[in-house]
Parts: C-alpha cells; structure tokens; sequence
C-alpha cells in the first residue's frame, strides 16, 4: 500500500492538509483511513482519532490496516459497555478489549489509536503502576511461585482446577495453567523445579498442549489491582462520604460483601476515590489528534454528560451511596477543551471556516450484477483497483475479467476492504470484493474456528446427575470424575452411565465427544444402552431426515437462484427526510439490519431474511424504512400482525411516522364491517391507493389472507410474529 500512500502525498491538496487547520469533506470511511495513513506515515507521529460512537469501527479499523504502513500498530479502544452508576461488572469482552488497547497503549505498540468519544470519559491507571503489574515469562526464567500467584490474584485473575476462560488459572503438580486477557490461547507453563521448562499454548476444549508460545507476556485481568490496601481504603471512604441515614443500608451492604467476599457487584467504579488516577486524555495528550464528524462528537459528549448526572442523581435520591460524575469520570469540559485542539478532522457535512473539499465517495454496491460491473469497468478512465480479501475472491475476479475480455483493465491486489471507493483527485476507483460478490456474515476475514463450540469446554458447567450425549454411545448420565491407574502414572476419567447398569470412562482429552443434554431442565430422557441398537439407529432416522430436508432446501433455494425479483431504486431524498425524522439514535444492530435490508431490496436476487429481535429492540423502525422505500418505488406494502390490539398500535405508529408524506395507509381488521372491508380491498385490487402515491396496508383478518392485488404492482408482506399467526416460513 505504500504506493497508494505515496500517491496521497503528492496530491495537490495534501500539502494544504499537512500544515494547516483543515476539515475534510466529501471522503468515505476507507478514503479517510487512507489519507490518515498517509498522513500518519509523513510525519511519524503517532495518532489518536476521536470518533462519534463505535459504528462502523470494524470497517475503520480493518481500512486502517490495510492502508497503514504496520498493521499491527493500529487499535481500537472500545466504548464502556457500563455507566458508573450500574451496580454490575462488565462482561468479559469488554473487559478484554479493554485490557488488550491499555496494555498495548501503555507498552508504546499502539501507533494509531481509535477511540470514541464516550471512552474520553474514563479514568485510567497511572501508566508506571499498569506497566509494574504486566508479568513477562520465558523459558529460563526463575520464578518465586508463590509471589506470582499473589500477583495474578491481585491483577484480578481467578483460580480454578481447570482453565476455560480468560481471567484464570490453574497450578498443579509444577504445571500452571493461565489464560491472559491480551491472548488468543491460554498458556501452559511446565516447571523444573522453580524453572520454567517449556512455554507452549493449549486447547480450552481439549486441554492439550501444542505449539510452543515463546516469551509471553501477561496483563492483567482488571485495570487496577484490588489488594487489600485498595478494599479497605474504598470501605473507609463509604464510610466517610455518606454518613446521611439515607445512604446507610446501601454502605453497609457493601462494606459487609467487601469483608465477606473482598469486592461487591460495580466496585471497579469506585476505584477513583482509592487509587491516583489519570484522565484518557493525559495519556494521549502529546498525540495528534484527528476527529471524525466533530459535531457529532460534541452532542455525544454532552449527552452523555447529562446522562450521567441524571443516573448519578436518580441513584442518590434512591439511597445509593453513588459518587458524583466529577469525582468518577473526566469532566465533559476538559474533554471538549481537550479535543479542540485538534487540527485534522472529517466531516459529512462542514460547518464554519477551513474546509477542505476532497470527492471521494463509496462505489456501487453490484451484489453479483457482474455484467453491470464488467461494462463499468470498461468504460471507466481513471486508474483501478480490485481488493481481494480471500482466495476465491481473486479466482472469482480473474475468470470475470477474462469471461468480458477485460484482461488487465484493473490491477488485483490483497486486501480486506469493506466498501470502495472512487477518489477523483488520485485519479483512482478502488473496488471490494464485498461490493461485487456476497459478503460473509462479518467482513473480517481469518480468526480461528473453535473445533466445535456446541461441546462441554468447561467441567464446572456439568453437575452429577446431568444427562450427556456422547456422539458414539448416545444419552447417559454423568457420575462424576476419577482417577484410574495408567502405566506408572494415573489418569482423569469421567464415569458416565447408561441403562442396563453399563458405564464408560471417557479420557478427558475427549471432551469433545460429549455434549449437554438440552432439552429443558425438567426432561428426563430415556437412558441408550451401552453397545446397544437404540442410539444407532436414532442417529440413522435424523440422519435421513436432514437429508430429506437438505434436499427439499436444496431445490427451494436453487429455484429461487433462478428467479429474478425486482430491484429497487437508490435511496431517494425523501427517504433520507424520513429517516432523518427518526426520534431516536439508531443501534448498531438496527443500523446493521437497516443496510443488510436495503442491500436486499436493491438486489434483482429474490429477498429471503428474517428479522429477529426481542420488545422494544426496533424491529417497527426497520420494517417502516423497508415499507417506505417499497412504496417510493411505486409498491403496496401489507403487514400482518398477530393480535388486533397489535396491528392498531402499528397503524398508529404508521400513521404517526407517514404522516408527512402523500402515503396511504389503511387498517384491516375483523372489527370492520364488511362493507368497509370490501372497500379497501377494491382499493388494492383496482390500484386505487396505488395512485395515492403508493400506499403501505397492515393486515390483520383473521388470518385469511384472501387479499386481491393489483397485477401491475409488487406486494411485499412483512409478518410479525410468525408463529404466533400460525405460518411458517417457506418461499
């Protein structure tokens, strides 16, 4: 990529960009990362940029990574998955993330920093302290046992008889086993005496030993250590700062779970008011500093500010002995002053003075209209380039280009890269394999696949007792470990039974063999019987039936490769005015499925997806922004509910949000005469709300849906519900 970098640099307005204040408009998200590598590599300095939120980091990060100069030196900072003023500990990615962007920030790895803005809030360890906890090992090291479990104890590991996760440890017989928050493998460390001997990485599922990990290097598991000096002075401050009657339920609860079981649910948050503290800021202040959509990251600020204070006030006046905002996090003024230092930043739309105006926007997405793609390559001047992210990508584009003679028309390089991107001032069309073929499920390309995650990973999640299903004798109940003589040695077993008095003793090491019996806790399944029939031939009937159901998917899939459904148009203005009318910040997810549904519907491939989510997540939101570009494009949308109380609600939710459109919405329930039902049925049969600039129908009759339809127009269904309305899914 340093060819691309290169040709960045002596870009006529790069110069512009180097050495003045400037806000950069009109850049995608991957022409961003590129002119940020570009910078990044003329000046040497190493780099933090500040953006809104955490959506679309991942295609940030990866096109960062790309485009850089060392991959390896670009890192996210994730967002605090928790406010402080929620009583519960972080989930354990987070905390991992958390860990592995600190650590490499403090050890001076990270060059390139991605941070949002709502991580600017958080207090950190002073760097000196994180980096005195950091254990490093290799082979030869001479190690002081029991000082170093101390320390992993009070870097916030947990010890255990078996490793499983991240965060543990387990030390037996010369052998310790610990899984570190910065690694993709826990670690066997094998001892000659005080000596480590040999250093290798081990399964989780089958806790065998394999390659050999070299010097490998441990974070802690939390930011701070909780030591016995840490618990007591936050018990001492409880008691000091909140000697009102109010507060005094809540700390003596939590100076009770602090005696009783050295931390209570939340105690990270209070950890400012024990330990010396830095703000996030102070360990980046001698960065450069490039924000992304600055007035975005000013609302996010202050949002999340007044969020704060308002939990920190609703807490208080519950009698929870909750600091104020200033004492726990960075106050939102120093962050804003913090951040307006800034010289570099990207922007959609530019308010004020010294924009830089470049035109470099994202390519169409041709989602396998290869013929499409063939005849714009043809006629396109500028320079070009295809990104492969996989093998098959790069043998997918070479028998396209030689099937349309379009050999050498565009140079084939590796490379993950989520959208591309046209950048008329380089004279260059970048394509992603992503644009042209179906992307995976997550455009991350490589990671290693767990061996068969459905499997028991992990003793403590079996009790005596529990029924188990081993993959060759079928279901049995487990009896618990033993050891048994091998050799000189002895070995672990598990003892499970079956009917008939039969029982097995599996080798640990065939984990992987067994699995949970899940059918509900109350079941009691019947017992196989060891070396009998029963289980041979239940595995041979489900066997059959997968395959009479493949071949049935198989055909239903293969006939609907062959169909050719109808395409919908590009976004119009009027769908961005709608969406721009939405109350509320979009979720990631939402946001995901929202793009996932409009590439569908743009797609001459026949639409087949399914929406999952649980009360109050905004599926309605999706389904309206789907209904309104069906209709921009001159199509009648109908949406069947499972329950009349529903299907108001949605017609008024409808009602509310269409309301500023020519949009004809109507409501068919069982509560309607029949004459008012035949009305609006001859409506949709003679095209009447058709000409009402389209119209969107929500259904409820019933659940007869005998529904004429004008022949000259598309009716998509949206359901609700399936299962509660009785239908299942099939075309």
């Amino acid at each position: 990529m340093q060819s691309l970098r290169a040709r960045v640099a002596k870009a006529s307005f790069f110069q512009r960009l180097l050495n003045e204040k400037a806000d950069v408009t009109g850049a995608s998200v991957e022409t961003r990362a590129l002119l940020i590598a570009a910078l990044q590599d003329r000046h040497r300095r190493r780099v933090a940029i500040v953006t809104p939120g955490d959506a679309a980091a991942d295609d940030f990060e990866n096109a960062l990574r790309l485009f850089h100069r060392e991959p390896d030196c670009v890192s996210v900072y994730p967002s605090p998955s928790l406010s402080p003023y929620q009583d519960v500990a972080p989930s354990l990615g987070v905390v991992r993330e958390e860990i592995r962007a600190l650590g490499r920030l403090i050890d001076g790895v990270a060059d390139v920093l991605i941070v949002p803005s709502r991580a600017l809030f958080q207090r950190l360890p002073q760097a000196d302290a994180f980096r005195a906890r950091i254990v490093r090992l290799a082979e030869g090291d001479e190690l002081e046992m029991r000082e170093l479990l101390e320390k992993l104890v009070e870097n916030g590991f947990v010890r255990t008889d078996l490793v499983g996760e991240a965060g543990e440890f387990a030390f037996r017989g010369g052998i310790l086993d610990l899984f570190p928050p910065n690694t993709a493998q826990p670690v066997r460390v094998e001892l000659f005496g005080d000596t480590i001997d040999s250093l290798r990485w081990f399964d989780v599922e089958t806790q065998r030993s394999e390659d050999v990990s070299g010097p490998v290097t441990i974070y802690p598991i939390a930011q701070f250590p909780m030591t016995r000096e840490t618990r007591q002075r936050i018990a001492k401050q409880l008691s000091k700062d909140f000697m009102h009657p109010l507060f005094k339920y809540d700390v003596s609860e939590k100076i009770d779970r602090l005696q009783e079981n050295g931390t209570f649910p939340g105690i990270e948050h209070y950890v400012p008011v024990a330990i010396e503290t830095v703000t996030f800021a102070e360990y980046i202040r001698d960065w450069d500093l490039i924000l992304v959509e600055p007035h975005q990251i000013v609302t996010t600020i202050s949002k999340y500010e007044a969020l704060l204070r308002n939990e920190y006030e609703a807490a208080a006046e519950k009698g929870r002995a909750a600091y104020a905002p200033e004492i726990l996090v960075a106050p939102g003024t120093e962050i804003l002053d913090f951040i307006g230092r800034a010289r570099v930043s990207f922007s959609e739309v530019h308010l004020g003075t010294g924009e830089l105006r470049v035109h470099a926007n994202t390519t169409d997405r041709y989602t396998n209209r290869l013929s499409e793609f063939a005849t714009d390559v043809r006629n396109e001047s500028r320079e070009q380039i295809f990104f492969a992210a996989t093998k098959g990508g790069v043998e997918k584009i070479e028998r396209l280009l030689k099937e349309f003679d379009l050999a050498g028309a565009l140079t084939i390089t590796g490379g993950n890269l989520a959208r591309g991107f046209a950048f008329d001032e380089l004279g260059l069309v970048a394509y992603s394999e992503w644009d042209l073929f179906e992307p995976p499920t997550s455009t991350r390309v490589g990671g290693k696949k767990r061996k068969s995650e459905a499997f028991v990973s992990d003793l403590r999640d079996l009790k005596i007792g529990d029924y188990i299903v081993h993959v060759d004798h079928g279901v049995g109940r487990f009896a618990g470990l033993q050891r048994i003589p091998f050799g000189e040695t002895e070995r672990e077993v598990m003892q499970i039974e079956y009917s008939g008095g039969g029982k097995l003793l599996m080798p640990m090491e065939n984990l992987n063999l067994i699995q949970r019996y899940t059918a509900g806790e109350e079941a009691q399944p019947k017992l196989d019987k060891l070396g009998g029939t029963t289980w041979a031939r239940t595995k041979a009937s489900v066997k059959k039936a997968m395959r009479d159901m493949a071949n049935e998917l198989l055909k239903l899939y293969a006939t609907r490769q062959m169909v050719h459904g109808h395409a919908f148009a590009k976004d119009s203005p009027w769908q961005f005015d709608f969406e721009d009318a939405f109350e509320f910040d979009e979720t990631e997810d939402q946001a995901s499925a929202i793009e996932d549904l409009k590439n569908d519907m743009e797609s001459r491939k026949p639409m087949d997806r399914l929406l999952c989510g649980d009360v109050g997540y905004g599926k309605t939101e999706v389904a309206m922004r789907a209904a309104f570009k069906a209709v921009m494009d001159g199509k009648q949308v109908a949406m069947l509910a499972p329950t009349t109380v529903l299907t108001f609600q949605h017609y008024r939710t409808f009602l509310r949000r269409f309301a500023s459109f020519p949009v004809t919405i109507e409501l068919l329930t069982r509560y309607y005469s029949a004459k008012e039902q035949k009305e609006i049925l001859r409506k949709v049969e003679t095209g009447v709300m058709r000409r009402n600039n389209n119209a969107e129908l929500q259904n409820r009759r019933g659940i007869s849906l005998e529904i004429p339809l004008c022949n000259r127009i598309l009716f998509a269904v949206q359901v609700y519900q399936m299962r509660r309305v009785g239908i299942e899914p099939t075309t």
